[in-house]
């Protein structure tokens, strides 16, 4: 894995903001937990890798890979999660607002409303 693919990898997984090592660093450690010869890998290392300042481990690739095909995975289930929300009409409206404080004192107190008189009656004969 050269460093242009690790970059490419970690903004595709992590965004582009560029803050992506620490997470990418803690996938690594969490793919290898348990296993035999596996590594705790740090931001700090990350950063080495992708500054140039070391070599990228031979073991780094295939574990990628792995974290690859999960975002994948994860990304293809958010998108077709989207897509019902999208096909939803109702589903990103807004909810009737509530009236604030102020539109409620404009509005005339009930007190001081006139009584409704009621129906009118109808003329004798």
């Amino acid at each position: 894995m050269d460093r242009s693919s690790l970059m490419r990898l970690g903004e595709l997984l992590y965004g582009d903001g560029g803050r992506w090592g620490a997470q990418f660093a803690a996938d690594l450690t969490g793919l290898g937990k348990g296993k035999p010869g596996a590594k705790k890998v740090s931001q700090s290392q990350v950063s080495t890798w992708v500054n140039g300042r070391a070599d990228i481990p031979s073991w780094v690739a295939p574990l990628a890979r792995v974290l690859a095909v999960k975002g994948q995975v994860d990304l293809a289930r958010r998108s077709a999660s989207l897509a019902e929300l999208v096909a939803d009409p109702e589903a990103l409206h807004a909810p009737a607002r509530r009236p604030s404080r102020l539109d409620r004192l404009r509005q005339p107190h009930p007190d001081d409303r006139p009584e409704d008189p009621g129906p009118p009656e109808e003329p004798t004969p």
